[in-house]
């Protein structure tokens, strides 16, 4: 397992799975990351991160499609 330690915080990629609101992807971009989503499969809490700018998918992770490499 590749530690995150090491990583330039621009080569990080975050999934917050079931992101709700966003709550933890904004504490995420605070800290500087840029490359960050979420999935959240209760839609009125995913508009409200989607609204705060966040790319959210509404649904369960197994309804995104996801890269076979992610």
């Amino acid at each position: 397992c590749e530690s995150l330690i090491d990583k330039k915080r621009d080569n990080i990629k975050l999934l917050d799975v079931g992101c709700s609101s966003g709550s933890f992807l904004k504490s995420a971009k605070e800290y500087g990351l840029t490359n960050i989503s979420g999935v959240e499969p209760a839609s009125k809490a995913a508009q409200t991160a989607i609204e705060s700018g966040f790319d959210v998918k509404i649904g369960f992770l197994e309804d995104i499609n996801l890269e076979s490499n992610c």
